[in-house]
């Protein structure tokens, strides 16, 4: 009986030990998985969207537009509606910049037409005075 009970014991603890290290190995493997990153999604240039990051034309990089630009204010305010700015991101010299406005999904590039006064289409921007006029009409201004 003890020439039976011995044998099956150390076959016992040989496959134990074998399904111990496959659980080992299959541990290390999926520690090397890649792991997703946590904060939520990317947009198509690869901005981190949940942490206000948006793509800058100007800047050509991922920027978060309350960080690096000038906040322009609605003129017009209904108390009981939330304040929703609008921002302008210089490029490197100050020759251009950016317009972000709320409303809008696509960005525009404001070109320089003077020393102070940038436009685009319906929109001019004053930096010395921080004031922004669509279509002739004082909308935005910084604080």
């Amino acid at each position: 009986m003890r020439k039976v009970i011995l044998p099956a014991i150390l076959a016992f603890l040989f496959a134990s030990c074998q399904q111990n290290s496959q659980n080992q190995n299959t541990k290390i493997d999926s520690a090397n998985l890649e792991t997703p990153s946590i904060g939520g999604l990317k947009d198509k240039h690869g901005c981190l969207t949940s942490a206000g990051q948006t793509w800058s034309q100007i800047k050509n990089d991922c920027i978060q537009v309350f960080s690096v630009g000038v906040r322009l204010n609605p003129i017009q305010v209904d108390s009981t509606q939330a304040i929703i700015s609008a921002f302008v991101v210089p490029n490197d010299d100050s020759t251009g910049y950016e317009l972000f406005l709320p409303e809008e999904e696509e960005t525009f590039i404001l070109e320089q037409q003077s020393p102070t006064t940038f436009s685009k289409n319906q929109y001019i921007y004053n930096k010395d005075t921080g004031e922004l006029l669509i279509n002739k009409v004082l909308s935005y201004k910084s604080e």
